[in-house]
């Protein structure tokens, strides 16, 4: 974990905007994008598509079970802590940018949300991760990354 206070409140804020994006139904994709500082070349791309079931509504009672929607996410991760063993090295400096794609029509929290770049990687090698649904949202994992010397 972070001991820098600049980036814990930076993520707190993100993921506090995410939870009211996603009970808007209002997000659709999230996007972490690694970035070499020197060049501002996108090397790796987290994705995480985003499908809503529009037709529950605040009023349904939906019974999930947290027990499987828990075991799926904790599957994800470990397939995430595990991609180390076929990205590439990272010996570059390198930064960082979340982005979440939305409706169109959605209103953003402060001027310091703006549109981005996609940060979309030419030519990228893709791994589709494991997915996971909550009865509400399902959840599709994807990595892109640069191969080395491409």
């Amino acid at each position: 974990m972070s001991t820098d206070e600049r980036l814990k409140k930076y993520l707190q804020t993100i993921f506090d905007q995410m939870q009211v994006f996603l009970a808007q139904r209002k997000l659709h994709r999230v996007v972490m994008a690694l970035i070499r500082i020197d060049t501002k070349e996108t090397i790796e791309r987290w994705e995480f598509k985003i499908d809503c079931d529009n037709s529950v509504s605040e009023d349904k009672q939906i019974k999930v079970d947290l027990k499987a929607i828990q075991t799926q996410i904790r599957d994800l991760i470990r397939q995430i802590t595990a991609s180390v063993t076929f990205l590439p090295l990272i010996d570059d400096r390198v930064s960082f940018d979340i982005l979440f794609f939305t409706d169109k029509d959605t209103q953003l929290p402060s001027a310091d949300w703006y549109d981005s770049t996609s940060y979309i990687i030419p030519n990228a090698e893709e791994v589709q991760l494991r997915s996971f649904n909550t009865k509400i949202h399902n959840i599709k994992a994807s990595v892109a990354y640069k191969q080395n010397g491409l």
